[in-house]
Formats: structure tokens, sequence, C-alpha cells
């Protein structure tokens, strides 16, 4: 069977591997090595001798003088993105709104053209026919017995 050879209940669900994305987020995946120090690897024995994978600005993080202006400026962005959600939401709330209209008048249209066919054929005698051919309306039979006579 497929889940027997795919190992499908063994497998990680989606949800496992976002808690393990979650736990590793603000992890460096590989440390900063010191230079002289050995290790093992496949092609034998490497000793470092620098390691420049930290970007030039590693550690330099600092703080505006002025916490005022950057908090601020950070309210200001929040501001912005929650301004756009508001839109996008009202904006998918009229569209909605329209497509709903436009169905419900669809259906008045439809409801009213099998209204004026049912008058329509009311008014030309009632002659439908049910398939088999003969007529519904027994009262049409006997007014053009008494147009005969």
């Amino acid at each position: 069977a497929y889940h027997i050879e795919h190992k499908v209940c063994q497998r990680e669900s989606a949800l496992q591997k976002n808690r393990k994305c979650i736990q590793m987020a603000g992890t460096f995946p590989f440390p900063k090595l010191e230079p002289g120090s050995k290790f093992i690897t496949q092609f034998g024995i490497v000793q470092v001798i620098s390691d420049n994978n930290t970007p030039p600005d590693h550690n330099t993080t600092c703080i505006a003088h002025d916490i005022k202006d950057t908090t601020r400026m950070y309210n200001r962005k929040k501001e912005r993105i929650f301004r756009r959600k508001i839109n996008a939401l009202a904006y998918h709330a009229k569209l909605q709104r329209k497509r709903r209209h436009d169905l419900m008048e669809i259906y008045v249209k439809d409801l009213e053209r099998r209204q004026w066919e049912k008058e329509k054929e009311h008014d030309d005698g009632g002659g439908s026919s049910s398939g088999n051919g003969r007529s519904n309306s027994s009262s049409n039979d006997k007014e053009e017995a008494n147009v005969a006579l």
C-alpha cells in the first residue's frame, strides 16, 4: 500500500516542521569559527584560517539617540499597515455585496420571466401540454363546444 511504502504516518506534519522553525528562529545555523581550530570532514582534517561568513555589520546594531522619533516612525508604519488591511477588507466586502446584488437581480428577472410566461400561457387559453399532447384544461373544451353551437 502507498501509505506503508512511503511511510506517510511517520512523516513530520507541517505543524511539527513549523514548530521546529519557530524554535530555530534567532539562532545561527553556523556559529563563527575560531581561527586555528581543526575538525574532521569527508575531505580529511581541516584547519580554520579565518571565518568571513559573518556580515560586516555583525554586532553593530545601534539604537537611535532620539527614541521618540524612532517610536513615532514605528507607530506610523504600524498604523499604515493597519489602514491597508481595513481598506482591503472594505473593498472585499464591497465586491461581495455587488456580487450578491447581481445574483439577486438575475433571480428577480428570472422570476418575472416565469410569471410573465405563466400569465401569457393562461391568457392564450391555457393550452399547455403535460408531455402527452393532451390539454390540461377541461374548461377550454367546454368553451370551444359552446362556440361551435
